[in-house]
């Protein structure tokens, strides 16, 4: 299942939610701050234990902080031209984040996880909000299409504006 929801993600629950952060592992949005916030110290201290996030990078850490038990950290790309290869490094976010999803369902023997992404793919990195939106659904339904266990993995992307949730939402309803 593949939807959209509007609100403040940070009030939410959800098993993992993916959140943008840069190549320090630093917020980026205020979204991704107040959910570093709320955490508190435990993902500031896993901060210093990674080695740097490449672009594309998804990596996992359990939390167990409610309202959240798992935090994927990702690091999405700057858009500078739609001609430096953003788009198929936006991708590889969703898709690594999928994949973080499924073998966290499979490890912990769930038969669904669902899985939250806040507005990342434009999250202080400059992406048009159409186009990142278009390749965070399609890439879901690829992952769908090709690998029909992730089904298991419910996606929810979690908008805090109203024209990037219609704009979600319209995403999703194409075919």
């Amino acid at each position: 299942m593949i939807t959209a929801l509007l609100g403040d993600i940070t009030r939410l629950d959800f098993e993992i939610v993916a959140i943008p952060v840069d190549e320090e592992f630093e917020p980026v949005n205020a979204i991704s701050r107040a959910i570093y916030e709320k955490m508190g110290e435990e993902l500031k201290e896993n901060n210093s234990s990674q080695e740097r996030g490449k672009i594309g990078f998804a990596h996992m850490i359990e939390v167990n902080n409610p309202p959240f038990q798992n935090i994927i950290r990702v690091v999405p790309p700057v858009y500078i031209d739609g001609e430096h290869n953003e788009a198929q490094l936006l991708k590889a976010v969703y898709w690594n984040s999928m994949v973080l999803a499924f073998d966290y369902l499979v490890k912990n023997d769930k038969k669904h996880v669902t899985l939250a992404f806040s507005s990342m793919h434009v999250a202080g990195r400059r992406f048009p909000f159409e186009e990142a939106a278009h390749i965070a659904v399609s890439t879901i339904r690829e992952m769908y299409q090709r690998y029909w266990d992730s089904k298991h993995v419910d996606v929810v992307f979690v908008c805090d504006r109203r024209e990037d949730y219609a704009c979600l939402k319209k995403e999703i309803r194409q075919k």
